[in-house]
């Protein structure tokens, strides 16, 4: 796996430009005006927030909107039908997809804004 070595903020700017590099290991900062303790910090917040898949919030939407399914059908319904079965599997399926999005908006947002401020300390 071939990382992806940060010397200064050129190096952060490429992570976030259109062209971005082609890396498949981790970001590894090599920041002469950051301690070891800094840098390692912003390793791991960097890497989790690139190597995000939307996962995490999309198993929590899923199992939220699952819940709330299997409640308002137990609330509002007096009798069984498979329709009960194709909405509730539709209204998770969505969820869930939303929640993936989500994630994966969000650890992009999330990671544009930790070079930004990493950029601005270094400047």
């Amino acid at each position: 796996m071939k990382d992806f070595m940060v010397y200064g903020s050129a190096h952060l700017l490429k992570l976030i430009s259109k062209e971005k590099p082609d890396f498949s290991g981790k970001i590894k900062l090599r920041i002469d005006r950051l301690t070891e303790r800094e840098a390692a910090r912003y390793e791991r917040k960097l890497n989790h927030w690139h190597e995000a898949c939307g996962c995490e919030l999309g198993a929590v939407f899923c199992i939220l909107s699952l819940a709330g399914y299997c409640l308002f059908a137990l609330v509002t319904l007096k009798i069984f039908n498979w329709s009960l079965i194709g909405n509730g599997l539709l209204v998770v399926f969505v969820s869930s997809l939303t929640g993936k999005i989500s994630g994966i908006t969000l650890a992009k947002y999330r990671f544009k804004k930790m070079v930004q401020a990493l950029i601005k300390k270094l400047n």
